[in-house]
């Protein structure tokens, strides 16, 4: 009886839809397979394998059967008895709780009647009256002395106990609360220091709770505009780190150098604001906005370089080439910061610092060129973006690069013909004067003014691409003037414009060094034609002819011929004259020191002929 059990649990009806026909279909699916796997012939084999594996099982259940034969009738029986024992105990149960609840209900009757009555049999409710049972609160008898002072030692030593882990649980939390006071004291006096030194703060867009500092461009290109915000962490100490994530650009800068040959000589200094030694967050957000800016300067080189190869400018690996002087090239490329050597003391020292910063210069007003256009009406609707302009950095610098250079050649054609008109005995002195000085004077207030930037700054690259050489032969009170000019739209290039005062000529303008040899020589050779009659006597009557004098000289009754002739590649200044009687005299004076010349002056020869 006591191994018998019995379940209590409804029968489940998963039993009855076994034989259902999505049941059926299921079971057929996972034996099976696919319905096209199932054929006739295989389950006729299969009912007949089924049916002789049925036909020995019986056989061994009628073997046991016969073996261990079972009295159903005394399991029957057996089952009854626990059946009846179950409903026993269940009833004794509840007679038992249903008494309970009555004495509780009847103990509670006196204080809350009408809640306690809710609960009470109807047979006691007719039996025994409402509160009839009642309870008291009897004292306890008193304990020992010793006892009673056991108690309350005990109860005194739990309530120190207690009142020790508050103290020690505030004084922790009290020290652990002024240690975060004091990170976030600093945390706050560091962000403020930033926020003073004029850096934009937000939040970032994914990290609503971090703080980030904006040290990049508005007006940059996309990729580099939304890699200038850095998210500012606080370390164990509550100082600020600067957190650039993998996208970090503090470790490479752009390097300018000017090389002889291949081999630098030169190289441009860091940027001003960048101090290696100096471990601060602001020096960190330096850096690392100057690395996105030399970024983005060495791209838009690039892009502008792919259409500079008519000037000479070409990339070599991950550099730019650009000529400079003859032999020299100006080289610019983005490197590790290593890599960029100690500034070198040469004469060309300054040059490579000029270039780097005016490259920095000029994409920065690349920059205030997007923020004008974007302040402007916009554009009607139309299908497609507005396309990304190339702007214009190398191009200025090259201007001026040539300029200088085609403005020393000036110099050496003319202090080679001074060379020789001093040895000559003939005064000549050259002056330069920088054209277009108000906008070069008005360029500090002018940038104070977004919407002039740019037009002053292109009046200042044109002031320094432009020159006039002022020239004393012969004669201080009427100069000649040569304009050198160059520029940039469509197409670099170089103009000279020739004046002459004296000669009320019109100007002449010369578009190459050869055409302005030419000019500069002519405009020599009259001045020396105008002034050899004027003040040597012999000659005052002198017709003067395109390249020569011309006199009749009336004390040998013959014509006398002057020939004058400047040439730069003999560096010299050529005199000849001759008679009818054909009698031919030559001086020369050389302008090389190495060089034996004539040595009686101009004035001398001519006095003497």
């Amino acid at each position: 009886m006591d191994d018998l059990s019995i379940s209590l649990q409804v029968p489940s009806s998963i039993e009855g839809q076994k034989n259902s026909l999505q049941s059926l279909i299921g079971r057929i699916v996972e034996q099976k397979g696919s319905f096209r796997n199932v054929t006739e012939e295989g389950l006729k084999e299969e009912i007949k394998d089924a049916a002789e594996g049925d036909t020995v099982m019986v056989e061994e259940d009628a073997t046991l059967t016969g073996e261990e034969p079972q009295d159903f009738k005394s399991k029957k029986d057996e089952i009854y008895k626990a059946r009846d024992e179950m409903l026993k105990q269940i009833g004794c149960a509840q007679q038992e709780s249903a008494m309970a609840l009555d004495f509780i209900s009847l103990l509670l009757s006196e204080r809350t009647p009408g809640n306690a009555a809710l609960t009470l049999s109807p047979f006691l409710k007719q039996t025994l009256p409402v509160g009839s049972l009642g309870a008291e609160l009897v004292q306890s008898p008193d304990a020992a002395q010793a006892e009673r002072q056991y108690d309350e030692m005990l109860a005194m030593g739990w309530r120190v106990e207690s009142l020790n882990k508050a103290a020690d649980s505030l004084l922790d939390s009290a020290s652990r609360l002024e240690g975060e006071m004091r990170k976030e004291a600093t945390y706050w006096g560091q962000v403020l220091a930033i926020k003073e030194k004029g850096w934009s703060l937000s939040r970032l867009p994914r990290e609503k709770h971090t703080l980030g500092v904006r040290y990049g461009y508005a007006e940059a290109y996309s990729n580099f505009r939304d890699r200038g915000l850095a998210a500012l962490r606080q370390d164990e100490e509550g100082n600020l780190n600067l957190d650039c994530g993998h996208r970090s650009s503090s470790k490479r800068r752009l390097r300018v150098r000017i090389l002889l040959d291949g081999v630098p000589i030169s190289t441009a200094s860091d940027h001003p604001d960048a101090d290696p030694q100096s471990g601060s967050l602001e020096q960190e957000i330096l850096d690392s906005r100057n690395g996105i800016f030399d970024e983005e300067l060495d791209l838009e080189l690039h892009r502008e370089a792919e259409h500079l190869a008519n000037q000479g400018v070409c990339r070599v690996d991950n550099g730019i080439l650009i000529p400079y002087e003859e032999g020299k090239h100006i080289e610019i490329a983005l490197v590790p910061k290593e890599c960029i050597e100690d500034r070198q003391t040469s004469k060309d020292a300054n040059t490579a610092d000029v270039v780097a910063l005016s490259l920095r210069i000029l994409l920065s007003q690349a920059h205030q060129d997007n923020l004008q256009y974007r302040s402007q009406r916009p554009a009607p609707i139309r299908e497609g973006e507005r396309p990304r302009p190339v702007y214009a950095i190398l191009k200025p610098i090259i201007q001026v690069l040539q300029h200088r250079s085609h403005v020393a050649s000036v110099y050496g054609l003319l202090n080679d013909y001074r060379k020789s008109l001093i040895k000559a005995g003939l005064p000549l002195s050259i002056e330069a004067t920088t054209l277009s000085l108000e906008p070069m004077i008005g360029f500090s207030e002018a940038v104070k003014l977004r919407s002039s930037r740019s037009h002053a700054l292109t009046n200042f690259v044109t002031a320094l691409s432009s020159v006039k050489i002022t020239i004393y032969a012969l004669d201080q009170l009427t100069p000649a003037t040569i304009h050198v000019k160059t520029i940039i739209s469509p197409s670099v290039g170089t103009t000279y414009s020739i004046r002459d005062i004296f000669s009320k000529a019109d100007d002449v303008v010369c578009t190459s060094l050869p055409e302005l040899e030419r000019g500069v020589s002519h405009l020599l050779l009259e001045r020396i034609k105008r002034y050899i009659p004027a003040t040597i006597g012999a000659w005052r009557d002198a017709e003067v002819g395109v390249m020569i004098l011309t006199k009749f000289n009336t004390a040998l009754s013959r014509r006398e011929t002057l020939s004058l002739a400047l040439e730069r590649k003999s560096l010299s200044l050529f005199l000849r004259t001759s008679d009818s009687v054909e009698r031919t005299n030559t001086w020369i004076w050389y302008a090389e020191e190495s060089v034996p010349t004539e040595p009686k002056r101009l004035q001398e020869v001519l006095s003497d002929v």
